[in-house]
């Protein structure tokens, strides 16, 4: 979504809007991915209203949500769930407050922030700027959460982004580590993009191979690499575009998928 097929404004384009209900009308099976949340990606269902079920990898493969058509977004019920297991989490908690880093939990519906400074509420403050998140603010070092669940993703909020993966890495281990842009993301064992895309596909009875796959950012890479066809955003990152098969002649802010749909379809890439 962000960075893809969501314009600078984080919302989708009438031409996009446009262009995926003409290829999901031809019988082309169209499915979302991201690092956002489930609810995060409610209004985007519902502006696209297909009139099809659309299935959603969220939280970076944390989880699959198929929201069935002719109902509510809010009502889509998970298919799968990859949460970070909790020992884990606890560790993460225990990092993060030594090193004075915010961290945020995200359940199922819920993004709990734990914040300690101004800093770091100057921090949540700019992710919801970017994603439109709200917080539920916690102040028990989230071990309510722990007690009753574990969380699907973690993020820690950082400007030191490099840094901290680093550091992450050699204090927590055994996870899926992905940067953003002032943050970084925490997943459990194996959990990507990428895997859960192959999940859903082998539900759905979809060979990877007849699928294509747009995306941006280090979340990515696995995406584009395990897709039948992987097409990287003019403005993805360098690494992101290492892995894919073709790169995009316009960006997001451009309408780049929906102009690269266009394109794909004249050159018959979508003949179902």
């Amino acid at each position: 979504l962000d960075g893809t097929l969501l314009g600078q404004d984080h919302k989708l384009s009438p031409a996009t809007i446009e262009k995926v209900r003409e290829l999901s009308a031809s019988g082309v099976m169209v499915a979302l991915a991201t690092g956002r949340s489930g609810p995060a990606v409610y209004d985007h269902v519902e502006d696209l209203n297909l009139g099809k079920d659309i299935p959603a990898v969220v939280y970076n493969g944390g989880m699959i949500l198929n929201f069935k058509a002719g109902e509510k977004a809010s009502e889509a019920k998970p298919l799968l769930v990859k949460p970070v297991p909790r020992a884990v989490a606890r560790l993460c908690v225990e990092v993060a407050r030594e090193a004075g880093w915010l961290v945020q939990f995200y359940t199922h519906e819920t993004i709990y922030a734990n914040p300690l400074s101004e800093e770091h509420r100057d921090l949540m403050r700019r992710y919801a700027e970017l994603t439109g998140a709200t917080h539920t603010v916690v102040t028990d070092n989230y071990e309510g959460i722990l007690s009753k669940e574990e969380p699907i993703k973690i993020l820690i909020m950082t400007d030191e982004v490099d840094e901290t993966m680093k550091v992450a890495r050699e204090k927590i281990g055994g996870c899926n580590f992905i940067r953003g842009t002032f943050f970084m993301e925490i997943l459990g064992p194996g959990v990507c993009k990428g895997n859960t895309l192959t999940t859903l596909c082998e539900r759905l009875g979809v060979k990877l191979e007849e699928t294509a796959a747009f995306g941006d950012g280090d979340n990515d890479v696995e995406f584009l690499d395990l897709a039948g066809l992987g097409v990287a955003m003019k403005n993805a990152r360098p690494g992101t575009k290492e892995v894919a098969d073709m790169v995009t002649e316009f960006d997001n802010a451009d309408d780049g998928v929906a102009r690269c749909l266009t394109k794909l379809r004249l050159e018959g890439k979508f003949d179902v």
